[in-house]
């Protein structure tokens, strides 16, 4: 491991900005880096754009407000102003490469607000791209820093072109409002619903340990999150409970009392009215 490695690995993430350092003469950084199971509301940024590509594993990713699963084979794309996290299902078996890079440094421009998290599917060239160049800048075989050159203007000329197609399209998915720092009471009562072990699911439980009234509990969080915190719980639960659907071979029934959901009957309901598919026609359609 090279010193550089030992800066970015060595990183304890908060809620921070974080600075890249990169080598002289080749402005791009690239390591690999196992997902921790630290809480999902210990966010950071960087200073660079970050290309995150999944190798193994699964788990959930906060990029800015919003809460997403992943597994391997994914690709994420993030902005300066976007604060992120990725929080691993099984952190013994979960391996993703991150490279940075500055677009000034390549004289091109990508916007700080830019989230993007896509697999093969969603969108194949992408998916190409982004694991040759992991490849090419980690083997550094002959003439490895023109390829990668060509590579990184490729997938920068990319993005560009989807994202103006996109915002022509009024797709919001792919920009974020600029970051700004959450209420530390309302961090904690994230951290409170991302671990069910902890039993807090009402309203009244959440917000006697953040020391507010229910009603003051019920406006901070909607003013801090852009919704409330009833809708923040259940997407979370479905979030989690389509990382299972996905990932394991568990009944049905078990993944919604592990989700934190009272009922069957009442899972289905949720997730059926989030996703217009039951959870197996879902897991179908998935897998």
């Amino acid at each position: 491991m090279n010193k550089e490695n030992e800066k970015i690995e060595n990183l304890k993430f908060s809620y921070s900005r974080q600075i890249i350092t990169f080598p002289k003469g080749f402005p791009i950084f690239l390591f690999d880096y196992q997902v921790s199971k630290d809480p999902l509301t210990m966010l950071h940024c960087h200073d660079a754009v970050e290309i995150g590509y999944c190798r193994h594993g699964n788990g959930l990713f906060v990029l800015g407000n919003e809460i997403y699963t992943y597994k391997a084979g994914d690709i994420t794309v993030i902005g300066t102003d976007i604060y992120h996290r990725a929080h691993a299902s099984e952190p013994d078996d979960d391996l993703w490469t991150f490279l940075y890079f500055k677009p000034e440094d390549w004289n091109m421009k990508l916007p700080a607000t830019m989230r993007i998290l896509t697999d093969k599917t969603g969108d194949p060239e992408l998916a190409w791209l982004i694991p040759v160049f992991c490849r090419e800048v980690t083997e550094k075989s002959e003439n490895y820093q023109s390829v990668t050159r060509g590579l990184l203007t490729s997938i920068i000329a990319y993005l560009q072109r989807n994202l103006v197609q996109n915002e022509k399209k009024g797709n919001p998915h792919h920009y974020d409002s600029p970051a700004i720092s959450l209420d530390m009471r309302i961090k904690h009562a994230v951290d409170l619903m991302i671990e069910p072990d902890k039993g807090l699911t009402t309203i009244q439980q959440l917000s006697d340990k953040c020391n507010m009234s229910p009603s003051y509990f019920r406006q901070l969080f909607k003013q801090e999150l852009d919704k409330s915190p009833k809708d923040f719980l259940i997407e979370l639960k479905l979030k989690k409970s389509m990382n299972l659907l996905r990932n394991t071979n568990k009944k049905i029934v078990d993944i919604a009392l592990d989700c934190g959901f009272n009922s069957l009957c009442s899972f289905n309901r949720q997730f059926k009215k989030k996703m217009q598919l039951s959870p197996l026609q879902w897991k179908k359609k998935n897998t």
